[in-house]
């Protein structure tokens, strides 16, 4: 389905630490997604810890198929 262009945008729940085995974690999702052809649009619904929130552990990343982008001019 990758291959075909026949998807045009991938949710995905990440992770950040390289510890946490549970989830998929944000690097290897972004090299895998740049390598079929998809740009990163951001993160979303961010879980942060720490005293005052300055770390994120899970996050919703977006991907855009660049194949659509080019046919609707995102």
């Amino acid at each position: 389905m990758l291959g075909r262009d026949a998807i045009h945008f991938i949710f995905a729940e990440v992770g950040f630490e390289r510890l946490d085995t549970h989830i998929q974690q944000f690097s290897e999702l972004h090299e895998f997604m740049e390598g079929n052809r998809f740009n990163f649009c951001g993160l979303y619904e961010n879980c942060r810890y720490g005293a005052a929130g300055q770390f994120v552990c899970v996050a919703n990343a977006l991907y855009v198929n660049t194949a659509f982008t080019r046919r609707s001019r995102i």
